[in-house]
């Protein structure tokens, strides 16, 4: 989806080679260890975030980063650890910060997309976001989905919501005209060619905005790209980043 909106795309496994997720109690685990040590997280995604840069499609001053859950997490901590990122966009993320002084490293705009049921997500953490972000002065947007708990963009998660974390499409495909029209805006694209290919576009702009995808469940991410093929195709870069040498 990503790539046929035009944009390089690439999907950083936050996790590495040397785990191989066999259900959501390890993922949850893996998260875990991650949430705990913030700056851990941040290497291992501005690793990502280094390997992105040195595509020959890609802009430099032209990247963006969303994330879906543990990814949600995982960019709002790229944009609070300085990256110089244009924006972040954040899905049913996270918003907790063991650092709450570091918004003030935050040099590109945030979107948030939460769902207003979320239960793992506590009042006084949204506060204490918003907060963040206004004392650092950041370019911020939070979307609050009415009806929408945790997960609501993944189709695996069920549809009771007494669980707390189900699929809302309402909110899922809200959510992704949210970020469209975020990524719009930091790249400097028009409502009238959102859709527009790459391929259909001249040389010389083949250089464009690229987007570094993060989440737990690899799936969820890697569906927001679509496949190879299509990337390439359009010209466009797909990559999955192993991480070594980031302990």
């Amino acid at each position: 989806m990503l790539a046929q909106l035009g944009y390089v795309a690439f999907c950083a496994d936050i996790y590495g080679k040397v785990f191989a997720r066999k259900n959501t109690e390890e993922a949850g685990v893996q998260a875990g260890k991650y949430k705990n040590d913030r700056q851990l997280l941040r290497a291992r995604v501005n690793a990502g975030l280094d390997a992105l840069r040195r595509q020959p499609l890609v802009d430099p001053k032209r990247i963006a980063a969303i994330g879906y859950c543990f990814g949600g997490t995982t960019v709002i901590e790229l944009a609070r650890s300085g990256a110089d990122v244009a924006g972040v966009v954040s899905f049913h993320g996270g918003l907790d910060s063991p650092a709450p002084a570091d918004g003030k490293n935050i040099k590109g705009k945030v979107l948030v997309c939460h769902g207003a049921d979320d239960p793992n997500e506590k009042p006084q953490d949204l506060a204490a976001f918003e907060s963040e972000m206004r004392d650092a002065k950041v370019d911020w947007q939070l979307i609050k989905y009415g009806g929408a708990v945790h997960s609501f963009t993944q189709p695996n998660a069920g549809n009771d919501n007494s669980k707390g974390a189900a699929y809302n499409e309402k909110a899922d495909k809200r959510s992704w005209e949210a970020m469209k029209q975020f990524l719009a805006e930091i790249s400097n694209r028009t409502e009238s060619n959102l859709e527009i290919p790459i391929a259909a576009e001249p040389q010389s702009k083949w250089r464009r905005l690229a987007v570094c995808c993060t989440a737990d469940w690899q799936s969820a991410a890697c569906s927001r790209i679509r496949s190879s093929a299509d990337c390439q195709s359009a010209k466009q870069l797909v990559a999955n980043l192993r991480y070594r040498g980031v302990s």
